[in-house]
């Protein structure tokens, strides 16, 4: 990441203040939790001066499923790169903890959101499944989603038929082998959320310790699959979205979309996954589900943290002539 003009780099002294987080761990743990943190906190007393990948992910993973805060200080990561290491490492020694890996998801999957992060491309983020819900949800409450709000999105959502695989070095996936492995799409709502609520507002900054955090990845929530046969058009470029939030005593504002806000389209964005991840070395799996990036969103003020509401999402899949599928989430 770049550094914004009034948010210097951490210098290596204070990356990370080790015996703190240590503190907020240990303070905060659920009794079948210890094992965990006891052996957390053996790694700090071993003497550890600069947290590494594997460190960091055991501290995002255990704050995760505490619901614990963090400070940027204590776990900032420099670099997309660096975050991308420490998200492997969660995708291998955590899922116990987070569930499966079930997909990925894709963010600043648009111009005006990477000129403004400093980068040259969207970045990306895993899936795990106690974060993934489908179909009817559960209400939720705010606090089991993070320490701190980013955004409400509405997003489309594709699920895979067949694994897409790395390819050889050089070689790349076209939009059309893509598209052949593609089972259905649907709307689907992420709450974009974080455990860093000083890393906020989001930019250049605090880019790498977001992105190492899954993503900003609060929880996503899957509405109706629709099959490549019933949508409006191929390449799903101008699909009409709508987002709105209702709170318990009747206020409530919504906002429109269109797909083509992310990418051009949606597709363009799984393709471009799908890419990086083959140059990485990393497949997508049959059933693994793809979140493309925002068609529309809500930040704060238009939602406030805390506040008991009722997501709704609105995408028009079949083509405006037809009734949109929906999917909502309950928050408490």
């Amino acid at each position: 990441g770049v550094p914004g003009p009034h948010h210097p780099r951490p210098t290596e002294t204070t990356r990370p203040d080790l015996d703190s987080v240590r503190s907020i761990m240990l303070g905060s743990c659920h009794a079948k939790m210890l094992p965990f943190i006891v052996m957390l906190g053996a790694t700090f007393i071993q003497g550890l001066a600069m947290a590494d990948a594997g460190s960091l992910a055991k501290i995002f993973a255990v704050a995760r499923v505490q619901h614990l805060q963090l400070s940027k200080k204590d776990v900032y990561v420099p670099s997309l790169d660096e975050a991308y290491m420490v998200q492997s490492e969660m995708m291998k020694s955590h899922v116990d903890i987070l569930g499966e890996v079930v997909g990925w998801k894709v963010g600043a999957s648009n111009n005006p959101a990477m000129k403004r992060l400093g980068i040259a491309e969207p970045f990306r983020g895993p899936l795990f499944s106690s974060y993934v819900r489908r179909g009817a949800a559960d209400a939720m409450t705010w606090k089991e989603l993070g320490s701190a709000f980013a955004a409400l999105e509405c997003e489309l959502c594709f699920t895979l038929a067949n694994p897409l695989p790395p390819k050889q070095e050089g070689e790349r996936y076209s939009e059309e082998e893509v598209v052949a492995a593609i089972a259905s799409v649907c709307p689907a709502i992420e709450l974009a959320s974080l455990r860093t609520p000083d890393a906020l507002p989001f930019g250049p900054d605090t880019l790498g310790t977001c992105v190492a955090d899954s993503a900003l990845n609060g929880v996503c929530v899957l509405g109706e699959q629709i099959a490549p046969a019933d949508w409006a058009t191929p390449r799903l470029e101008k699909v009409a979205v709508k987002l709105a939030v209702a709170g318990t005593e009747g206020e409530g504002s919504e906002v429109d979309g269109e797909s083509s806000r992310v990418l051009g389209s949606p597709l363009q964005s799984l393709t471009w996954l799908v890419n990086h991840l083959s140059a990485r070395g990393l497949s997508l799996a049959k059933g693994h589900v793809v979140m493309t990036g925002a068609a529309t969103l809500m930040v704060s003020p238009q939602v406030q943290y805390g506040t008991p509401c009722t997501v709704t999402a609105k995408v028009w899949m079949r083509g405006p002539e037809h009734d949109p599928s929906v999917v909502e989430l309950k928050l408490t």
